[in-house]
């Protein structure tokens, strides 16, 4: 019997013998007691944790030490200053996705970093029992651990560490191998959660709001009972959000930093939505004449 899959595999990995780093064990770099101090005012408080979530990004993802973000750090931590954003509010509108500041104060892909970073520092402190095997440092999820509410947290997770891979400055390092064991080699998470998840993380990318709201209609349902019929809502809302003029995708999303690696790495997935769209479109036009 023939798997049914979103995905092709374009890319090979190199063999990696390097041994997964602990989330566990970097998390304790960022110290709250520490931002708690009187003598530091806010901006000095927030410069601080940016610094640790820049720290722990690049122990844990095993990016070159080199790599600094955000852009611009002053001018941010400033700008939240201003507005009254201390760290201990920053940390709880991320994790409850309640803000996401504009690109003239931080790129998109900084922000998903360290929205990254706050999910799995923050994970057992702020909502109950969420991506546990994350938060608990063992970075590692078994088809028996995969759960249809954390798919938001997988695909963040996912989408981060590709990024974060193929921004390398070394050209043998930016290979991803896009297959479901190359997948969870690179996250530790089940391959049968990539078997139906493209989709989810696309539309992580494209709109995390009606992922959040599709993943919350299969709450409390194993992952076996939920994952067909998730997929095809979350392909649905792909297929509604890539829908340009005249049956064709957006050429934003074609231009997409990473939705146009996926374009390669998916391209199963991404040839079902190109010609969902365009039926869709030739059904609503009807046949010329």
């Amino acid at each position: 019997m023939t798997m049914d899959s979103d995905t092709d595999s374009d890319e090979e990995m190199n063999a990696d013998t390097e041994e997964t780093a602990k989330a566990s064990s970097n998390l304790k770099i960022i110290d709250l007691e520490a931002l708690k101090q009187h003598d530091l005012k806010e901006p000095e408080k927030l410069k601080k944790f940016f610094e640790w979530t820049n720290e722990y990004y690049n122990m844990t993802f095993h990016v070159e030490e080199e790599h600094k973000f955000p852009e611009d750090l002053d001018k941010i931590c400033d700008f939240f200053a201003d507005n009254n954003i201390t760290v201990l509010a920053l940390t709880n509108m991320i994790y409850h996705h309640r803000y996401e500041p504009s690109e003239d104060i931080i790129s998109k892909e900084d922000w998903a970093k360290i929205c990254l970073v706050v999910d799995l520092k923050f994970g057992g402190d702020l909502k109950e029992d969420i991506s546990v095997p994350f938060s608990s440092g063992t970075c590692g999820v078994s088809v028996s651990g995969v759960r249809p509410e954390d798919c938001c947290d997988y695909a963040r997770l996912t989408n981060t560490m590709i990024l974060s891979k193929i921004s390398r400055a070394n050209a043998a390092e930016r290979k991803v191998d896009f297959t479901h064991k190359g997948l969870e080699k690179l996250t530790g998470i089940s391959k049968d959660w990539y078997k139906y998840s493209s989709g989810t993380l696309a539309l992580q990318l494209l709109d995390e709001t009606v992922l959040l709201s599709i993943q919350a209609e299969f709450d409390g349902l194993s992952w076996t009972n939920a994952r067909d019929k998730m997929r095809t809502k979350i392909n649905a809302a792909c297929d509604k959000l890539m829908k340009g003029n005249n049956g064709e995708i957006k050429s934003e999303i074609e231009e997409h930093s990473l939705l146009k690696v996926y374009k390669k790495g998916f391209a199963v997935w991404w040839r079902k939505r190109k010609d969902a769209i365009a039926d869709e479109f030739a059904k609503q036009t009807g046949p010329t004449s």
